[in-house]
């Protein structure tokens, strides 16, 4: 416990740098540009997300099998090999998918297909950066993994300096999401050694072995980054770019939990992987996590539920005062899909994902319901969004704590 305890702290240290480098790029979008651009961006940084999908699971099988071959470099190889010839394959059709639906993805989130195809490239190259990051927490490199995870927000930040001397807005999104698209291939490029190991994935037997993303797994990141980014996408839904670049401003406060979590998983993963594989009890693990997270989203979120207008107008100025009303809610959505998260990671690193399928689906389906109904103002919307998410995390929480998953 003492050495989950020091390696998430280490994650923890080095995530907050790459979040912080993160909430300067928000603050610095929502200067730079409209407040509809700033709208624009947002939505398209949640479907980069949500395309991220395969990336994601990619991330979380790396992870659990390193951690449980560690010690054997031909097997983590092989591993290494199958999965960076998955993601090619995934990567590929999904850039053509996106391609092809390009102008209907445009019109819904009123933007360019030139954007959305954009938004589809740096999906698809961030399942590599997804791949080293997962073998890399997996190996219990957690320093390396931290340092490696400030490359894409670092290089993000140079287009938004470029997208500053830039007049046309168009334009300014072009640039932003082409070096985010950029900073991936960066990632790659400095941990090449990572990606393609000098040992047993050259032999004719890993050349000729298959490995293949469990649909489950896929389904289950997917039903949840669709949930955990509702809120922007409902949003742009029934009130246009405009009020999502409100809302933007207002995300921001709420997306440090989020990122916080982000840290924790990725140790929690590959140490419930372990535990799990020998047979020992897991709840230990997840309940520091989840303790640790509850007492950062008390600490954390107090003093900008308690001034939102003063921090809304020091860090964006008054053209998004209006943010102000909408900050508890973003913190609310935030907290339990940040706690999802954790639960969602415990029965991956159990293997016993199928329950969270189940229930994500569900729950999905119950939000577009209840959001066709109730959606007379953002805050009716995001209302919803919470409940349901808080409902869920109720549902899984016994389980998780348990450290088993209920047939």
């Amino acid at each position: 416990m003492k050495d989950f305890q020091k390696n998430g702290l280490i994650m923890v240290i080095l995530t907050t740098l790459a979040s912080g480098i993160n909430y300067i790029c928000q603050i610095g979008l929502g200067r730079v540009m409209s407040v509809s651009s700033f709208g624009v961006m947002n939505s398209l940084f949640s479907l980069i997300l949500v395309l991220s999908v395969p990336g994601t699971s990619v991330n979380m099988i790396a992870a659990r099998q390193i951690a449980q071959c560690a010690d054997n470099a031909d097997a983590c190889a092989l591993t290494i090999y199958q999965l960076r010839r998955v993601s090619l394959c995934i990567g590929s059709f999904l850039l053509c998918g996106i391609v092809l639906l390009s102008i209907p993805m445009g019109a819904v989130l009123d933007t360019t297909p030139v954007m959305v195809v954009l938004a589809g490239l740096a999906a698809t190259l961030s399942f590599f950066p997804s791949l080293i990051s997962g073998v890399l927490t997996g190996k219990a490199a957690f320093w390396a993994a931290g340092i490696f995870s400030l490359i894409v927000p670092l290089v993000k930040v140079c287009g938004i300096l470029a997208a500053g001397v830039v007049l046309a807005e168009e334009v300014k999104q072009l640039v932003v999401m082409s070096a985010v698209a950029f900073g991936n291939i960066v990632a790659v490029l400095i941990a090449w050694r990572v990606m393609f190991p000098s040992a047993a994935a050259q032999s004719p037997d890993a050349r000729h072995s298959h490995m293949s993303i469990p649909g489950t797994m896929l389904a289950v990141n997917f039903l949840y980054l669709l949930l955990g980014n509702g809120d922007i996408f409902l949003v742009v839904t029934y009130f246009g770019t405009e009020k999502a670049g409100i809302y933007s401003a207002a995300m921001l406060f709420g997306k440090i939990l989020f990122f916080f979590t982000t840290a924790v998983v990725s140790v929690l993963l590959p140490y419930i992987s372990k535990a799990s594989g020998k047979g020992e009890g897991v709840s230990p693990i997840f309940r520091s996590a989840f303790a640790v997270t509850l007492a950062v989203s008390v600490v954390g979120f107090l003093p900008f539920n308690l001034f939102p207008t003063a921090y809304i107008r020091l860090l964006y100025g008054a053209n998004y005062i209006e943010a102000a009303p909408l900050v508890p809610y973003s913190c609310a959505v935030a907290i339990f899909a940040s706690l999802l998260n954790l639960e969602l990671n415990c029965f991956v690193g159990m293997g016993k994902e199928r329950r969270m399928l189940v229930h994500l689906s569900i729950a999905l389906a119950g939000l577009l319901l209840l959001s066709a109904v109730f959606h007379a103002s953002v805050p009716a919307l995001l209302t919803v969004l919470a409940a349901v998410l808080g409902i869920l995390v109720a549902i899984e929480l016994p389980a998780c704590l348990r450290g088993q998953a209920i047939p």
